[in-house]
C-alpha cells in the first residue's frame, strides 16, 4: 500500500510583466508522480496547472486581481494535503477612456483616463510622426504633456503600474499640435497694379494663412487658405516688411521670419518741358526722389502710326531726340526701382514745330499776273506765308494766310521765281528747306508777215520768237466759225486745209512747261461734211453734205471690191441705187468752184445689205428627230436666222453667228420648206432659195396581233408611206423580248414565244437609216402552259385511281383516260381542280393510259400510264 505523499513546500510565484503570465514554484520534500496546482480568485470557476516537475506556469489570468494559489502532490491514487496557500497579484489592467484636451503653444496639454484596477500610477506617452516623444508619470488620473513640437501629429497613450509592472498601453489618441510658423517667405511686386504677390512654404496642420505688410503709417493685410496671398493697395515710394502666421482654426502659429518689400516707385512729380525750335529736341525735368531710382521719359505720338521716343536716365531730366515736326505728343515721366516699373505721370501735351509744306502745287493764271499757290496743311501750322523771289532781280512777291493756299499778285511774264513756303505756330517756325520754282508764262509774240500760197488752200505765217517758249501754236476762225491750227517748235508754221473765199482771223500763243501765253496780237486771212442714209429693202443710199462757200458744184463717189459709182449734181444731195449686196463702200464728195476744186472729204463708211446665203442642205438626225441645216455664209452677215415651214403650217425658228444650225421637234412625216435669212449690224439680208425637206417617218398605226396557241403569233399594222423598214418588239412581263421585220409587208411574225405570258407588242417605221417614235403598244397573252407534274395514286380497297398535278393560274382541265388495250372509247372528266379521283375500277385490269389538257387552246401533258392492282 502507498502512503499519502506530502504536501509541497515552499511555494513561491512570479508573474511575468510582459505576457501577464504566472509561473508558481515549490520544493519537493519527497518524490511524486505529479502536482496540481488550484489558483482561485475566490469567486468564479477555478483553474488548475498540473505538472511533473517542482513548477507550472498558466495563463488566463485576469489583470488587476488577487489569486489564492495552492500546490497538491499526487502519487498514484493518493493526493497529498494542500502546500500553504499563497496569495499573488497580477498584471495592473490598462487605463480606459483616454481623452486629450487641445490647447495652444506654449501651455502643456492635458491628458486624463479613468482609473485601473492594480495600477498605482500611470505615464502617459506622446509620440509623433516624426519620433519626438514626450511623457509624464502620475499616480493620480490625468497629467500633462509638456514640450510638444509644432505641426506634428502626436499618438497619445496611456499605461497603469505597480511596484513590480507596467500594463500594457491603452488606446491611443491622436492630436494635432499647433502649425509652425511659415517659412520661405517671398514677395513678388505687381507694379501696374500697385500689390504684392506673397508665397511661402505650406506647413502641416495649418487650414488657412495670414499676412501682414507694415510700413510708416499702414499695415496691409491678406488672408489665404493656400500658401500664397496678394496685398493691394501698395502706397508709392513705402518699403513694407511682411510677416506670415499659420492657423489650424484654433491656434496660430509664430510670426514668420519678416520678409522686406522693396517700395513701388511714385510717378514723378512738378514735370517740366523745353522745346528746340531749331532741333525739335525736348527736354524734360522733374524733381526725383530720394532713393536711388532710374527714369524713363516716354512722347507718345497722338496720331498717325509713329514710334515712340525714349529716353533713360538717372538724374532729373532728360533729352528726347529725333522727334518729328508737326506732332502733338503725350509726355510722361516713369521711375524704376530695378525690380519695380512705377506709374507714370500724368501725360503732358507738348507741340513740336511745324513742318515745312508738303505737295506745293502752283497754278498760274495764264494771261495774267496772278498764281495761286497751293499745299497740303502742315502738322502743327496755325499761318503760312508764301516768299516768291525773282532770280535775276532778288526782288520778292509774298502773301501770308492761315489757309493752305494764297495768291501771289502782279507776276511779270517770261519770269523764274523761287518760291518758299514757311509754316508758323505760336513758338516756331517751319525750316522753309523745300524749295519750289514757279515759271510765269512766256509773253505773247508778235506777227511779223503772212503769206497766202495760193492755189494749196494754205498761208504761211512767221513771228518774233520768245524767250523760254517751248513751242507756239497758231489759231485761225472764220466768221462762221471754221478753224484752222498750226504748231511749231521755231518762230514760224503753215495753216493748211483753209476754205475758200473765208477771212481768217489769226493769232499765235507761246506754250511754256508751266502755262501758255496770251494770245499776241491778231492777223487775217483771206482764203464740205456729209450724212447718209440706207434703205435696206431697195439698197438705195442718200448721202446729204454742207454747202460751203464758193461751191458751184459737187461730185460724190461710191467705191469699194470692184464696185465703183458717181453723182455729180449742183445740190447737196445725190441717190445711189440697186448698190450690190455684201460690199463695205467708202463715200467722199469734192466741192468744185470756178477757179479750183477742193479735195475730197474725209471717207465715210457705208456697209450694203447682207446677200443671201448659198447652197443650203439638211441632214436628218436619228438620236433626237431634227435636221441639221447647213449654209455657205454671206461675208458681212453677223448672224442667220433658219426657219422650217412644214405643210400643215407649222413652223420652227433657230438663231447662229455660225454656218449651221439644228432645228429640233420637227414632226415625223411632214414635208418642210427650210430658208436661212442673214442680218448684219443695220439690216435684215435677203432669205436664200427655198431647200425642201422630209422629215422622218411616223410610227405605224392599227397594230393588230393573232393569237398564239403553238408558241408563234402574227403582228400586223397600216403601212406608212415612204417607210424603208418596219421592225415590230413583243416585250414580256418577265422582260423577255422578242423582234421581227418587214422591209415591204405590213406584217411580221414572232417565233418561240413563252407560254403563259403578257406581251407589249410596238412597230416602227425605219426611213433613212432612223427609226420613228415607237406606236401604241397592243397587249395580247400566249396560250396557257401545259400542267406538269401528273401523278396517280392506286387505292385498291375502294378500286379508285386519284390523279393530281401541278395547277395552271387560270386554267380549266380535261381529264382524259382510256384503257389500254380496251375496247372501250376514251373517256373525258372536266375540273378546275387540280387532282381527280376515278372510282368503280376492277381490280387486275389492265393498264390505264391517262393524260390532260388545260382549257380549249391550252396544251396536253404526256401520257401517263397506271397499272391496277
Amino acid at each position: 500500500m502507498d502512503s499519502v505523499p506530502c504536501g509541497p513546500e515552499g511555494v513561491r510565484t512570479h508573474v511575468d510583466c510582459t505576457t501577464g503570465e504566472l509561473t508558481v514554484f515549490w520544493n519537493i520534500s519527497t518524490t511524486a508522480e505529479n502536482y496540481t496546482t488550484v489558483i482561485s480568485r475566490g469567486t468564479g470557476q477555478l483553474l488548475y496547472c498540473n505538472s511533473t516537475e517542482a513548477r507550472c506556469s498558466t495563463g488566463r489570468l485576469e489583470c488587476g486581481s488577487s489569486y489564492a494559489v495552492t500546490v497538491f502532490s499526487i502519487t498514484g491514487r493518493c493526493k497529498s494535503l494542500p502546500s500553504r496557500e499563497v496569495t499573488v497579484d497580477t498584471l495592473p489592467c490598462p487605463p480606459t477612456n483616454v481623452t486629450v484636451t487641445r490647447t495652444c503653444a506654449p501651455h502643456p496639454v492635458p491628458v486624463s483616463w479613468l482609473a485601473s484596477d492594480g495600477a498605482k500610477y500611470y505615464t502617459a506617452v506622446a509620440v509623433s510622426g516624426e519620433g519626438h516623444r514626450s511623457e509624464c508619470t502620475t499616480n493620480k488620473t490625468s497629467c500633462s504633456l509638456t514640450g510638444l513640437h509644432c505641426g506634428e501629429v502626436y499618438t497619445i497613450g496611456v499605461s497603469g503600474a505597480d511596484d513590480k509592472c507596467t500594463t500594457q498601453q491603452s488606446h491611443t489618441v491622436s492630436v494635432n499640435t499647433e502649425p509652425c510658423a511659415p517659412s520661405k517667405v517671398s514677395s513678388q511686386l505687381i507694379c501696374s497694379a500697385r500689390a504684392a504677390h506673397v508665397s511661402w512654404d505650406p506647413r502641416p496642420n495649418a487650414l488657412s494663412y495670414a499676412v501682414e505688410a507694415i510700413s510708416d503709417g499702414q499695415t496691409l493685410t491678406c488672408n489665404s487658405s493656400s500658401p500664397n496671398c496678394t496685398l493691394s493697395n501698395l502706397l508709392c515710394g513705402q518699403a513694407y516688411e511682411i510677416l506670415v502666421t499659420a492657423t489650424d482654426g484654433t491656434c496660430v502659429s509664430n510670426y514668420s521670419a519678416p520678409f522686406r518689400q522693396d517700395q513701388v516707385p511714385c510717378a514723378p512729380g512738378n514735370i517740366s518741358t523745353d522745346l528746340s525750335c531749331s532741333t525739335n529736341d525736348l527736354t524734360v525735368s522733374w524733381i526725383s526722389s530720394s532713393a536711388s531710382l532710374n527714369y524713363s521719359v516716354t512722347a507718345v505720338p497722338l496720331a498717325g502710326n509713329i514710334t515712340s521716343v525714349i529716353c533713360h536716365t538717372n538724374g532729373a531730366s532728360c533729352v528726347l531726340s529725333g522727334l518729328q515736326c508737326g506732332q502733338t505728343l503725350n509726355v510722361s515721366v516713369e521711375a524704376s526701382s530695378g525690380i519695380c516699373n512705377g506709374p507714370h505721370s500724368p501725360p503732358q501735351t507738348v507741340q513740336t514745330g511745324p513742318c515745312d509744306s508738303v505737295n506745293v502745287t502752283r497754278v498760274l493764271h495764264c494771261g495774267s499776273d496772278v498764281a495761286t499757290v497751293s499745299w497740303i496743311a502742315s502738322p502743327g501750322a496755325v499761318t503760312h506765308t508764301v516768299l516768291a523771289q525773282d532770280g535775276t532781280s532778288h526782288d520778292y512777291i509774298s502773301c501770308r494766310t492761315n489757309t493752305t493756299s494764297c495768291q501771289l499778285k502782279q507776276l511779270q511774264c517770261g519770269k523764274v521765281y523761287n518760291l518758299t513756303v514757311m509754316s508758323e505756330d505760336a513758338t516756331c517756325n517751319s525750316t522753309g528747306a523745300s524749295q519750289h520754282v514757279i515759271m510765269t508764262a512766256p509773253c505773247p509774240p508778235t506777227f511779223m508777215n503772212n503769206t497766202l500760197i495760193c492755189g494749196t488752200n494754205s498761208s504761211s505765217l512767221s513771228w518774233t520768237p520768245v524767250a523760254d517758249a517751248t513751242g507756239y501754236t497758231v489759231d485761225a476762225t472764220t466768221s462762221n466759225g471754221h478753224k484752222v491750227s498750226c504748231s511749231s517748235a521755231t518762230a514760224s508754221c503753215t495753216l493748211t486745209d483753209l476754205q475758200c473765199s473765208e477771212t481768217y482771223t489769226a493769232t499765235v500763243t507761246a506754250h511754256s512747261n508751266e502755262c501758255d501765253s496770251a494770245p499776241g496780237t491778231s492777223t487775217s486771212i483771206t482764203t464740205v461734211i456729209i450724212s447718209k442714209q440706207y434703205t435696206c429693202g431697195t439698197s438705195t443710199a442718200v448721202f446729204r453734205w454742207t454747202d460751203p462757200a464758193g461751191s458751184l458744184s459737187f461730185l460724190a463717189q461710191v467705191e469699194g471690191e470692184g464696185h465703183q459709182d458717181g453723182c455729180h449734181t449742183t445740190n447737196t444731195s445725190c441717190v445711189f441705187e440697186n448698190l450690190p449686196c455684201g460690199l463695205d463702200l467708202n463715200v467722199t464728195v469734192q466741192a468744185q468752184g470756178a477757179q479750183c476744186n477742193s479735195s475730197p472729204s474725209v471717207n465715210e463708211s457705208l456697209e450694203t445689205v447682207a446677200c443671201a446665203p448659198q447652197n443650203v442642205s439638211t441632214a436628218l438626225l436619228c438620236l433626237n428627230h431634227s435636221a441639221l441645216v447647213t449654209w455657205v455664209g454671206s461675208p458681212i452677215a453677223i448672224g442667220y436666222n433658219v426657219t422650217a415651214t412644214a405643210q400643215d403650217g407649222h413652223t420652227h425658228h433657230c438663231y447662229t453667228n455660225s454656218t449651221s444650225c439644228q432645228v429640233l421637234d420637227i414632226h415625223c412625216g411632214e414635208t418642210y420648206s427650210i430658208t436661212v435669212t442673214p442680218y448684219s449690224q443695220t439690216c435684215t439680208g435677203n432669205p436664200s432659195a427655198a431647200y425642201s425637206f422630209q422629215a422622218g417617218r411616223c410610227a405605224p398605226g392599227v397594230i393588230t396581233v393573232s393569237p398564239a396557241c403553238e408558241g408563234n403569233s402574227t403582228v400586223s399594222w397600216s403601212p406608212v408611206m415612204g417607210a424603208d423598214m418596219y421592225i415590230a418588239t413583243a416585250v414580256a412581263d418577265d422582260g423577255h423580248t422578242h423582234t421581227c421585220s418587214s422591209n415591204y409587208l405590213d406584217s411580221c411574225n414572232f417565233t418561240d414565244l413563252h407560254c403563259g405570258e403578257t406581251y407589249a407588242v410596238t412597230v416602227v417605221s425605219v426611213d433613212r437609216g432612223c427609226w420613228s417614235e415607237p406606236s401604241s403598244a397592243v397587249q395580247f397573252r400566249t396560250a396557257l402552259c401545259p400542267p406538269t407534274n401528273l401523278t396517280g395514286h392506286v387505292s385498291c380497297d375502294a378500286n379508285a385511281l386519284t390523279l393530281t398535278w401541278d395547277p395552271v393560274t387560270g386554267a380549266i382541265y380535261v381529264l382524259q383516260y382510256e384503257q389500254i388495250g380496251g375496247a372501250l372509247p376514251h373517256s373525258a372528266n372536266v375540273t378546275s381542280n387540280s387532282s381527280h379521283t376515278l372510282s368503280n375500277l376492277l381490280c387486275g385490269q389492265s393498264p390505264l393510259s391517262a393524260h390532260k389538257l388545260n382549257g380549249p387552246s391550252g396544251l396536253w401533258d404526256k401520257q401517263w400510264e397506271f397499272l391496277l392492282g
